[in-house]
């Protein structure tokens, strides 16, 4: 995990499982997480969970749209 301390990090399908994990995971370490996925409830719960542990946003929508 040191290989992210101090970088800015994007997750893609943060809300789901796996994305989720890594979201906790990486917030005690990043200078910055980025989270994203089009699922609105999932992002809003990991957003609050992990906000206070480094600076974090969220995007809700889809890799696939332009």
């Amino acid at each position: 995990m040191n290989y992210f301390q101090d970088k800015s990090v994007l997750i893609l399908g943060a809300a789901g499982s796996i994305g989720s994990a890594l979201s906790r995971r990486l917030s005690k370490v990043v200078k910055e997480l980025i989270v994203l996925d089009q699922d609105e409830t999932g992002i809003f719960d990991i957003y609050e969970e992990i906000k206070d542990k480094c600076k974090t946003s969220y995007v809700i929508g889809s890799i696939r749209d332009a």
